[in-house]
């Protein structure tokens, strides 16, 4: 079973997606009438862990709303947590 930040290589999505790596962004357990269910959450690309930690920082600290998250595209994310850290 793959950690969070761990890698996992799928080669026949490659095609079809344009990438064949991903990792493991979360990881999810259910306990739930006797049955364990895990459940992995993927993104695409290589990982940088850095980035993963200034945006759990940066929504810690109240900086940034987890609705950005899903509303702004990964660049705009990015600049948004960069001028954070710069100023």
């Amino acid at each position: 079973m793959p950690r969070e930040f761990e890698t996992i290589r799928f080669p026949f999505t490659a095609s079809k997606v344009g990438t064949n790596l991903y990792f493991v962004k979360k990881i999810e357990h259910e306990f739930e009438d006797g049955t364990a269910k895990i459940t992995l959450s993927l993104e695409g690309g290589m990982i940088n862990k850095y980035r993963e930690f200034a945006l759990d920082k940066a929504l810690f600290q109240g900086w940034i709303h987890f609705t950005d998250i899903f509303e702004l595209q990964s660049y705009e994310l990015d600049d948004k947590i960069n001028r954070l850290y710069r100023t």
